[in-house]
């Protein structure tokens, strides 16, 4: 019922996917309970494309959110995605697509959903989006 994304930027290869949009657009409809929240660094690249998840985030503003790392107090170079606080994946360096991934590991989930919350809770509503999603 969650689902929280944290990378450099909002890497097409991966969250620009039919698939993952469709999954996500899924999951974002499902229950009005239902979190995805998405923490980049540079979202520019994402913000002047046709970023398929920003048009997504447009469309349902009260369901998604994106924001902006604040990058004064962060120098984290992983990435990951988290689902449900049991399951995610994790890149150490999001320049490298290798990494670990487990589907039922709450323990582990809910730890990089408190780093990720941790990182919420500093971050900004990036200009170059806000003015996309409004």
């Amino acid at each position: 019922h969650e689902l929280l994304v944290l990378g450099r930027t909002l890497e097409s290869r991966i969250y620009d996917q039919p698939t993952f949009i469709e999954g996500v657009q899924r999951l974002a409809l499902s229950r009005p309970d239902v979190s995805v929240r998405i923490l980049v660094f540079d979202a520019r690249d994402a913000a002047v494309s046709a970023h398929r998840l920003v048009a997504l985030a447009r469309q349902l503003t009260s369901r998604i959110a994106i924001r902006t790392v604040d990058t004064e107090t962060c120098d984290r170079r992983d990435a990951l995605l988290v689902a449900d606080g049991r399951g995610y994946v994790h890149r150490r360096s999001a320049e490298l697509m290798e990494g670990f991934a487990d589907f039922n590991d709450p323990r582990a989930a809910r730890q990089l959903r408190n780093d990720f919350n941790q990182l919420w809770e500093r971050s900004l509503p990036d200009s170059e989006l806000r003015r996309l999603l409004i």
